[in-house]
């Protein structure tokens, strides 16, 4: 399912980011710039999870390596990704996608590591 932000009124500017978090004192959360170090960890998180991406087919690591140097890394204009660490651990990423500052839209998207949701140990 995808869901659409619309924001009115108000200019877009980039995500502020590396923020902390402590839930508790067992549980740390980070929010950071992603890393080319992150790169392998997310491809294979997109391809574990294909059937809930718009994405066809299985992710080459030449192929994200590529996109994360030309896109994330760069800090396209179309995204802004940030990393998100649990116990500074990579457990997702999130961020804004498709980018419109000509319609002041964006749409919000995110990823979690798949065996976060099933309580096991990352």
């Amino acid at each position: 399912m995808d869901f659409i932000l619309i924001v009115k009124k108000i200019p877009y500017q980039k995500l502020n980011i590396n923020y902390k978090y402590e839930l508790n004192r067992q549980m740390l959360i980070n929010y950071r710039e992603l890393k080319i170090v992150d790169a392998e960890k997310i491809r294979k998180w997109r391809n574990n999870q294909i059937k809930i991406l718009r994405q066809n087919e299985k992710i080459k690591k030449k192929d994200q390596v590529k996109y994360f140097k030309e896109y994330i890394l760069l800090k396209s204009s179309k995204l802004d990704l940030f990393a998100i660490d649990l116990n500074q651990k990579l457990v997702g990423y999130a961020g804004l996608v498709n980018i419109s500052n000509y319609f002041k839209t964006a749409e919000v998207s995110f990823l979690i590591n798949e065996k976060f949701k099933h309580n096991k140990e990352i």
